[in-house]
C-alpha cells in the first residue's frame, strides 16, 4: 500500500494533488487533486500512480481534447462536438477513455463491474450492455437461454431476426428499435418476416422507424 500513496503537490500529467480525501467503500486511499483546467476531482490513489494506460491523468479534459484532435485530423471534421462519456455508466460498463474514431464512431474503453476491460462502440455502450458476463452468468444460472421470442437462442435465429439484427446496427435506425427489447418493439411494429422478403422504407430520407418501414416481397425472376 506504500508504493500507492501520493503526496500533496505531487503531479501526475494535468493533476496536482492537493490533499487526502477520505477512502471509496473499498477502503482504497483517494487524494483531493486539482486538474490544470482549473476542476476539482476526487480520484483513487492507486489510479494516480499506476503506468499503464488506465492511469488517470486529467479531469477527462485530456480525453476531451484529444479526441476531438484525432477526429479532426481523421476526418475533417471542423468545430465537433465531443460528448464526453467518461466516468459514465450504461448496463454493466462504466467509460474509462475514449480510445479513437474508427471510421467516424467515437469507441470507448470500458471497465465491466466483473471487472473485465472491454472497448465498445459508443452507441452500443449507451444501449447498455456487458463484457459477455451477463449471458455466461444466465446460461450458468438457468442454461441456454429459450428461443428470443421463437426468434434467437444461441447460434440459432430466425429470418426475422437476422433482418432486425442488420438494421439495428445502421445509424439511422430509430432508437425504439436498438438496446435492450429493441428486436421485441421492431417485432410488433413491422412483424415477422414473410419469405424472402426484405425491409425496404418508403421515405429514404426518414429513419428507419414503425411508420417508415415495411416488408416487401422479392420479384419473381
Amino acid at each position: 500500500m506504500a508504493a500507492n500513496r501520493v503526496h500533496a503537490g505531487q503531479i501526475f500529467g494535468r493533476l496536482t494533488v492537493i490533499g487526502p480525501a477520505l477512502p471509496n467503500k473499498w477502503g482504497h486511499p483517494r487524494s483531493e487533486v486539482r486538474c490544470v483546467c482549473g476542476t476539482i476531482k476526487i480520484v483513487c490513489d492507486r489510479d494516480l500512480v499506476r503506468t499503464d494506460r488506465r492511469a488517470v491523468r486529467s479531469c477527462s479534459c485530456l480525453q476531451r481534447d484529444t479526441a476531438a484532435e484525432i477526429l479532426h485530423q481523421h476526418s475533417g471534421v471542423k468545430n465537433y462536438r465531443f460528448h464526453d462519456l467518461t466516468g459514465q455508466t450504461c448496463g454493466r460498463l462504466t467509460a474509462l477513455r475514449c480510445v479513437g474514431f474508427p471510421k467516424g464512431a467515437a469507441v470507448w474503453e470500458c471497465r465491466c463491474i466483473c471487472g473485465n476491460i472491454r472497448e465498445v462502440r459508443q452507441n452500443e455502450f449507451l444501449a447498455g450492455t456487458s463484457c459477455g458476463c451477463w449471458r455466461q452468468e444466465t446460461v450458468e444460472r438457468i442454461g441456454e437461454p429459450k428461443l428470443l421470442h421463437g426468434h434467437r437462442s444461441g447460434g440459432r435465429s430466425s429470418p426475422t431476426y437476422q433482418s432486425w439484427h442488420a438494421l439495428s446496427r445502421r445509424p439511422d435506425v430509430c432508437a425504439e428499435w436498438t438496446g435492450r427489447g429493441g428486436f421485441a418493439r421492431f417485432l410488433t411494429d413491422v412483424g415477422e418476416r414473410p419469405g424472402s422478403a426484405k425491409l425496404v422504407r418508403p421515405n429514404p430520407l426518414r429513419p428507419w422507424a414503425r411508420k417508415n418501414c415495411e416488408w416487401q416481397k422479392q420479384q419473381a425472376a
